[in-house]
């Protein structure tokens, strides 16, 4: 699952399938990052029947779906969260978070508010909040689905454009490091 050559590994998180407006934006996002020659992209869509919300009381074996995400995770050298106006953070992404809080770390997170008027306003207020928490860097930047799409594609550019420089920055300062990378804990 590595990028191949110098390309950075961009990992677009869907929280759930959403509705059909939410798959066409989804859709959108990706071809557009795909456009760049620079990342190479993965869609992970998450569900709560898919991965399991909570973690085995008695420290029981790590579920297949858990042990399938990991890699995937890993292996991003940055995310695109994409969250849903008014969902709060979803079951799905909590479990994300909660079973793989190491994957995140030193990673950007770029979280994108789909349908949402005030661009998800308190969801990706709670979202970047989560994700500092994880010794990750949010991406600030807002994209309005709604309206012109040319607007759109260049705040997504933008986003994408400074998504990737954080990528590459903290790709090369964890190699650098190693895997003694700080934590918040």
């Amino acid at each position: 699952m590595p990028a191949s050559d110098d390309r950075l590994r961009v990992a677009i998180i869907v929280p759930s399938e959403g509705s059909a407006a939410d798959r066409s934006a989804v859709e959108w996002l990706e071809g557009r990052a795909r456009l760049r020659s620079d990342v190479e992209v993965d869609v992970i869509t998450l569900t709560g029947e898919w991965l399991p919300v909570t973690q085995p009381a008695d420290g029981g074996p790590t579920p297949y779906a858990v042990q399938d995400l990991a890699p995937w995770l890993a292996d991003a050298d940055a995310f695109v969260v994409v969250a849903e106006e008014a969902s709060g953070m979803p079951a799905s992404l909590r479990a994300a978070v909660s079973w793989h809080r190491d994957k995140w770390r030193a990673k950007p997170v770029a979280i994108v508010a789909i349908g949402a008027r005030d661009c998800g306003g308190q969801v990706v207020d709670h979202l970047r909040e989560t994700f500092v928490g994880l010794c990750a860097t949010t991406i600030d930047g807002a994209i309005r689905w709604e309206g012109d799409a040319a607007d759109r594609d260049q705040a997504t550019d933008a986003m994408l454009d400074r998504l990737t420089w954080w990528a590459r920055t903290l790709r090369d300062g964890r190699q650098a490091v190693g895997p003694g990378v700080p934590t918040a804990e």
